[in-house]
């Protein structure tokens, strides 16, 4: 397992990985978390609202068959 934390304050981009084959992204846009994915093409995508104040984003990376994420705000799922 791999983590990654971020603080969304600002609306921008706050975590990026990845090359031609794929990557992914987290960012905070409108009141939103957002997080994209690209499996070699094919195009992942899932979005939550954010509550007004300062939070504390984590993502896991478990490498599975599949690929799995787990994406926390402030201590929760």
């Amino acid at each position: 397992m791999h983590r990654r934390t971020a603080w969304p304050s600002l609306p921008t981009i706050r975590l990026a990985h990845g090359d031609q084959g794929g990557g992914y992204v987290l960012f905070a846009e409108n009141g939103q978390l957002h997080f994209s994915y690209n499996q070699y093409g094919k195009m992942l995508r899932t979005s939550e609202p954010l509550t007004a104040g300062s939070h504390l984003v984590t993502v896991d990376f478990i490498v599975l068959p599949g690929i799995t994420w787990d994406v926390f705000i402030s201590g929760k799922m």
